[in-house]
């Protein structure tokens, strides 16, 4: 997350946020929670699950819709009050990565050689 801005630079793709309460990601994706009440999941995934899952509403009333740019998809699912509106309105909103936003991306350094427990507590 750079500022509003959710961004996966490996497949080259940022989504612009609305105003938002908390964010959490994990997984190759973000979890946002926006000022209105609705959330909003965003990741990426493989082009063929994403045209699968596109355009589907749940019982919940969560709405999921794909963006597919070549074999490259992004999924958005939103889910709380005015999600269809919310979900068509940030599909409009991804674009490429920024030059400024790449450069601003900290790669994690993963030790191998740190001992790490098997069981995590």
């Amino acid at each position: 997350m750079i500022g509003n801005v959710v961004l996966f630079p490996r497949a080259s793709f940022a989504v612009d946020m609305p105003p938002f309460k908390s964010v959490e990601l994990a997984n190759g994706g973000g979890t946002v929670e926006l000022e209105t009440g609705a959330v909003v999941d965003v990741r990426r995934i493989n082009k063929q699950v994403a045209l699968a899952l596109s355009e589907q509403r749940n019982k919940d009333g969560t709405i999921s819709l794909a963006h597919v740019v070549g074999e490259r998809a992004l999924l958005i699912s939103v889910a709380g009050p005015n999600a269809e509106a919310i979900a068509h309105a940030l599909q409009k909103r991804v674009r490429a990565p920024r030059r400024d936003e790449l450069a601003r991306v900290q790669p994690r350094v993963v030790d191998f050689a740190l001992p790490r427990p098997l069981w995590p507590d």
